[in-house]
Formats: C-alpha cells, sequence, structure tokens
C-alpha cells in the first residue's frame, strides 16, 4: 500500500493537489505440480482538486474509485512447453467494468532456445482531460482499447553470447478524436472514440560478455505507427495528435567491473527524427555514464551523467512549445538491508 501527494502550481494557469491512495494483495498457490496460480485484488482512491483559470475543467474537485482484480494460471502442458492464461477485471468511475484477458504460451526448443507467442487485450480508460475539459467536452468518451500480438525467440549462441528479437502488432480501436460541430460553424467541438489505428515493428537486444569484467549490450527498434479515422468520423488530424514517434531506436551499453570495487557504466542511444507535423523533432544521439564505487556490499556511491553529448536537446513537443532536455550531472547513495 502507498499514499502519494503531488501538488504542482503553474502561476496564472492552474493549481492542483493530487492524492492518491493505493492498496494491492497478491497471493501465490501450486496445486498439483502443473499449476502455478497468482492472483490478487487492488483499490485506489485518487482526489484531485483542479483549480485552473486558462485550462478549465470542471468539475474542480473529484474523487475517483478503481477496483481490480486478477488472476493467472501458468499451466505446464510438457516439461518444455507452458501456457499462461490470464485475466484483469477492473470498476472504474467512468466506464465501469474493463476485461483485459492474455493468453501465452512458451516454448523451450532445447536448453538456452525458446520460443514464445502471446495475444492479449488492454484498455486506456478515460482521464480527467478526456471527460471533464470544458472546452472540449468528452461527456461520451469511453476506453481506447488494444489487442496485442506478439511473437519471439531468446537463445543463448555461445556461453558468452545471448540475444532476444520480437515482433510485435498492435491492433487500436476507439482512439480519441477531436469531432467538429455541425456545419457551418466547427465549434463546439467535443471528444471522442473516433479514431482507429495499427502499430508493427521489431525489438531486438544481444548480450555479449567480452571478458568477465566487461559486458556490451546493443539493442535495436523498428516502429511503424498508422492511425485513421473510423466510418462518420470527421476528425481531420489523421491521427496526428495521437501519434508521434520516431521510427529507430539504437542503444549500445558497456559495463566494466574495475579493481577497487569500482564499477563503470557507459550508454550510447539514439533516436530518429520524429516527422509528425504536430510535433516535428530533429533526431538525437546522446551518452550517459555511471561511476560507482561500492566501499561495502550493502552500500553503494555513484556520480552519474546525463546527455552529456550535447548542452541540450528536444525530444518531443510541437514546434515552438518545445522543451529542451538539459545536460545532467548527480550524486547518488544507496544502502540495502
Amino acid at each position: 500500500m502507498y499514499v502519494d501527494r503531488v501538488h504542482r502550481e503553474v502561476p496564472g494557469s492552474y493549481d492542483d493537489v493530487l492524492n492518491t491512495y493505493d492498496f494491492d494483495f497478491q497471493h501465490r498457490i501450486a496445486p498439483g505440480q502443473r499449476h502455478d496460480i497468482v492472483w490478487g485484488v487492488g483499490y485506489r482512491l485518487v482526489d484531485d482538486d483542479f483549480a485552473s483559470r486558462g485550462l478549465i475543467i470542471l468539475p474542480q474537485h473529484v474523487s475517483l474509485e478503481t477496483f481490480s482484480a486478477f488472476a493467472q494460471d501458468e499451466i505446464a502442458l510438457r516439461d518444455r512447453l507452458h501456457l499462461t492464461l490470464g485475466t484483469k477485471l477492473e470498476h472504474n468511475e467512468y466506464t465501469d467494468f474493463e476485461f483485459q484477458p492474455s493468453i501465452r504460451l512458451a516454448w523451450q526448443l532445447r536448453e538456452g532456445q525458446m520460443l514464445w507467442a502471446a495475444i492479449s487485450r488492454a484498455v486506456r480508460t478515460p482521464s480527467r482531460l478526456d471527460r471533464d475539459l470544458a472546452f472540449l467536452p468528452g461527456p461520451n468518451f469511453n476506453s481506447e482499447e488494444l489487442v496485442a500480438y506478439e511473437l519471439g525467440y531468446r537463445g543463448q549462441a555461445a556461453e558468452r553470447l545471448s540475444f532476444s528479437v520480437a515482433a510485435f502488432y498492435h491492433d487500436y480501436d476507439d482512439l480519441r478524436s477531436v469531432e467538429p460541430g455541425i456545419p457551418p460553424t466547427p465549434f463546439p467541438a467535443m471528444l471522442a472514440n473516433g479514431q482507429a489505428g495499427k502499430s508493427y515493428g521489431v525489438e531486438s537486444t544481444a548480450r555479449l560478455r567480452l571478458m568477465d569484467w566487461w559486458q556490451v549490450q546493443v539493442g535495436y527498434t523498428e516502429l511503424r505507427v498508422d492511425i485513421h479515422p473510423k466510418p462518420g468520423s470527421r476528425d481531420l488530424s489523421l491521427g496526428a495528435a495521437e501519434a508521434a514517434d520516431s521510427k529507430h531506436h539504437l542503444s549500445l551499453r558497456s559495463s566494466f567491473d574495475l579493481p577497487g570495487q569500482l564499477e563503470l557504466d557507459a550508454g550510447y542511444r539514439y533516436v530518429s527524427r520524429i516527422t509528425n507535423p504536430n510535433e516535428a523533432v530533429p533526431g538525437y544521439s546522446e551518452l550517459d555514464l555511471r561511476l560507482a564505487w561500492l566501499p561495502r556490499p550493502k552500500l553503494e556511491l555513484s556520480v552519474v551523467g546525463q546527455n552529456l553529448l550535447h548542452h541540450r536537446h528536444v525530444e518531443f513537443g510541437a514546434p515552438g512549445a518545445q522543451q529542451a532536455i538539459e545536460r545532467g550531472v548527480y550524486a547518488k547513495a544507496v544502502w540495502c538491508y
């Protein structure tokens, strides 16, 4: 369980106080030799007081409750074949009950090699920005839906080399749209669920231990997104307001275990440009470094540098309103007990 309080004030715009109270319970049982069952329940209360001027959200104060339950059973069909069935059931204030099932099959081809596949359904339930904006209301806005199809392979090519690759296809429905008013006037516009779409791509990772004290990891992701209005929708954005993603992500990480209980990590990443007209962002490369000292097994002292290749760079946002991410350095102490 946890309690979280956030107070954010933007002078002349809004003053928001958000309190979250969360409780979760989880239990694991193993009836017989072929079943491994995990189930649980949860409750969350969000109390929000949003006083605004330019960005008007009505009503100002709301208390939103969410109840949830889940169950999952990992079934050993054979020694090397496992089937996982699960579902989550959630009740929220905006859309009542949401059902999110999943099925996953894992086949261990031989020692160190596994092929897996999964199908799952997920939803994004409405937020206050979807339902309570005074100038762009969405009183009938429902959950956005996703059906995800995934196929992957993990292998140990050699004693010091392992890799994984996963392909995915995501089918979206009831995505957020902005529906203009009845012609000839475009106002008042309303939020609705008038768009659908798909995304697909590949994620791959390789890990190589060059020496006992030196490990390298390389990752690459390719992503394609296509969003379009559904029949009857008059949204003209063609998904530009809902998808602003780069197509290529490349990462390279090198970790060193040095003498004197020292650790050195270097992480490089490249993100290609975002071509969305509403959020055009140039591609960028960055480097992070971490130097840590472990004077005792349970104590770690480290210095971390982030975004070291540039003084600042932009990662998202509409032209003219983009906020740059700056270079940063900080120290950290971690004590485990």
